[in-house]
C-alpha cells in the first residue's frame, strides 16, 4: 500500500534549524547593479556586482549565476573571474572578447561551488583586460544569484 502525505506548511521542529530536505533550495538572495567598472589593467579589479550569503548547512552547495555586461572599444579583449571572499577561485578565467570597434555583451557564468562553512561568505566578479579597455556595465546592468541548495 502507498501512503500519501498532506500538509499545509511545513514549520521547523527547532527554531533556527531550517527544514532540510536533499536536494532543495534553502535560500535565495539576488541583486543587480549599473556601476561602471573599467579596467585597462592584466590585474584583478573588483566590480560592485558581490553579495553575500550565509549558508544554513555546512554541507550545502552554492549555485552562482552571473549574467555580466561586459563592453570594450577599439580592439580589446579580457576575462573575468568569480571569487569567494575576495580569494578562493570559482570560475577561473572566463574569456570576454570585444572586436574592433565598440562591442557590448550579456556574458552569463554559472558555476556551484562547496564553501563547507556557515560563515557569511561574499561572491565577487573580478575583471581584468588582456588587450586594451574593457568595461563593465558601460551600457547595462548585471545581477547575480546565489542559491544555497541542501546536499
Amino acid at each position: 500500500t502507498m501512503s500519501t502525505l498532506k500538509v499545509d506548511s511545513l514549520v521547523e521542529k527547532t527554531s533556527g534549524n531550517g527544514v532540510h530536505i536533499p536536494g532543495h533550495v534553502i535560500q535565495v538572495v539576488n541583486m543587480d547593479t549599473a556601476a561602471v567598472t573599467i579596467s585597462t589593467s592584466s590585474s584583478l579589479t573588483g566590480t560592485d556586482l558581490l553579495l553575500d550569503i550565509t549558508p544554513k548547512f555546512s554541507t550545502s552547495k552554492i549555485l552562482v549565476n552571473i549574467n555580466a555586461h561586459m563592453s570594450g572599444n577599439g580592439t580589446s579583449s579580457g576575462f573575468m573571474r568569480v571569487l569567494r571572499d575576495a580569494s578562493t577561485l570559482i570560475s577561473a578565467d572566463e574569456i570576454f572578447f570585444s572586436r574592433t570597434g565598440d562591442n557590448y555583451n550579456m556574458n552569463g557564468i554559472q558555476k556551484l561551488d562547496s564553501p563547507n562553512t556557515t560563515s557569511t561568505i561574499q561572491y565577487r566578479l573580478w575583471i581584468r583586460s588582456n588587450v586594451g579597455s574593457i568595461r563593465f556595465n558601460q551600457d547595462g546592468v548585471s545581477d547575480m544569484t546565489l542559491m544555497e541548495i541542501a546536499q
